[in-house]
């Protein structure tokens, strides 16, 4: 049986919602929220794939076209060296030396977003 959410958990949702900037005409997809576990995502990745290739169309409940919605937006995301510089630097007030370390991660995070190895 999946996990649901209780209400203190559907109230923090909407609080930490409430709090995010979103776009003028955004609706309100809260209800649509729930935990999908580990093995409920690979089965809908399963079933998306083996739909895909049996070139048939597929349909998404609600709950799951958010879950995909979350999931393209974070692959579509490629946030600027500069704003990446500015969230993980620890000096208060932000990074305004331009120290090399914070810049350093900042330019490691990217190469990751490109898509390429950073480390072997």
């Amino acid at each position: 049986m999946p996990k649901t959410y209780n209400q203190r958990q559907i109230d923090q949702i909407r609080l930490e919602d409430a709090h995010t900037p979103q776009a003028r005409d955004a609706p309100d997809v809260t209800r649509f929220i729930r935990y999908f576990s580990s093995e409920e995502v690979r089965q809908i990745v399963r079933r998306l794939e083996q739909s895909v290739a049996a070139g048939k169309v597929t349909q998404l409940k609600p709950e799951t076209a958010y879950l995909v919605v979350q999931a393209l937006r974070g692959w579509n995301a490629k946030p600027s060296r500069d704003s990446i510089v500015r969230e993980i630097c620890g000096v208060p007030g932000g990074c305004k030396n331009r120290c090399l370390n914070c810049i350093g991660k900042a330019n490691a995070i990217m190469q990751l977003y490109e898509g390429k190895t950073v480390r072997d």
